[in-house]
């Protein structure tokens, strides 16, 4: 969908410029119609780990698994996780 393609590119954009709010913004968008893009999930995370908002990012990761494993039952890559903060992967 080419929506989904601008969106998830517009928020590559501001992520790599640092306004994380507006990439934030738009990866809700995304995950507002596509609720499993992993890349959207893992993005919000490092969002949220930029801001020192771990507990966010934390949040983010657990909606990552189980809406994944509700709607196509497996689990999420490697990915996911090393979004992570430091902090935070060490509990897992």
């Amino acid at each position: 969908m080419l929506y989904l393609e601008t969106l998830d590119h517009l928020s590559l954009i501001y992520f790599n410029q640092g306004d994380y709010a507006a990439c934030i913004g738009l990866c809700q968008r995304i995950l507002s119609h596509d609720a499993c893009r992993e890349d959207a999930h893992c993005r919000l995370m490092r969002c949220f780990a930029r801001q020192g908002q771990a507990h966010h990012a934390l949040r983010q990761y657990q909606a990552c698994v189980d809406i994944l494993r509700s709607e196509l039952d497996v689990a999420p890559s490697r990915r996911p996780v090393q979004a992570l903060p430091a902090r935070s992967s060490a509990r897992r």
